[in-house]
């Protein structure tokens, strides 16, 4: 794989071929098969909705399939989106199942035993909230010319330093997780447990961006 960036030197137009470092070109190929994999997957469901004859049905069933809460020995990137993915369907349950059940038989009169449960909407605000939230953190990072999974954590731990849902490494019972440093880690209180995160890979495994001449390669191939 190569990559072609325009001189600055050269005449308008001018391209420069250069050779993709080993990192660069495993990289440039992920981002290409998440790329597909992401579009095929939209075309997919657009088909089906289109095959559907919504405008006739009154009743539908919805049925989600989705990776459980995941909690391992080392957790990484794909642990923290799929456990905040968890948090969304909880939080999902919690208001249509628990709450919004609750306030309709409590407005009809019902005697039905109140179900208490914990709210979990902090833990979801700690990942997607303007400007501290982890994942506009991580993006932030990973924009930068040089970005740096320990800058990107120390900052997470600095900018969220009194929330309750986030705390250092140090805390977690698991002796391996206490021996990370702070800035290679986060601790986080999900609404099923304690997951301590390993952000090593975080920028890496964030960055999906498709090269230009991969995009190029991939219309010329049509």
């Amino acid at each position: 794989m190569t990559k072609y960036p325009t001189t600055k030197g050269g005449s308008r137009g001018t391209l420069i071929r250069v050779p993709l470092k080993s990192s660069e070109a495993s990289a440039g190929r992920d981002a290409l098969a998440k790329a597909i994999y992401s579009r095929l997957f939209d075309w997919l469901v657009q088909r089906i909705n289109q095959s559907i004859p919504f405008e006739k049905s009154t009743h539908f069933v919805g049925v989600l399939d989705v990776a459980g809460f995941e909690y391992y020995a080392v957790n990484s990137f794909e642990q923290f989106c799929i456990n905040f993915c968890n948090e969304k369907l909880q939080n999902f349950f919690n208001e249509r199942i628990l709450k919004e059940e609750q306030e309709l038989y409590e407005k009809e009169g019902l005697n039905v035993r109140k179900i208490e449960f914990v709210d979990n909407v902090d833990c979801i605000e700690l990942f997607e909230m303007r400007g501290n939230g982890l994942f506009e953190l991580l993006d932030e990072e990973s924009r930068l010319p040089t970005p740096s999974y320990k800058n990107f954590t120390k900052r997470a731990h600095e900018q969220n330093r009194k929330h309750f849902r986030l705390d250092t490494p140090r805390k977690s019972k698991i002796k391996s997780h206490r021996e990370m440093r702070d800035d290679e880690g986060l601790l986080i209180r999900h609404y099923a447990g304690s997951v301590c995160y390993e952000t090593k890979y975080f920028v890496e495994k964030n960055d999906d961006q498709l090269h230009n001449s991969l995009a190029i390669l991939i219309e010329q191939s049509m």
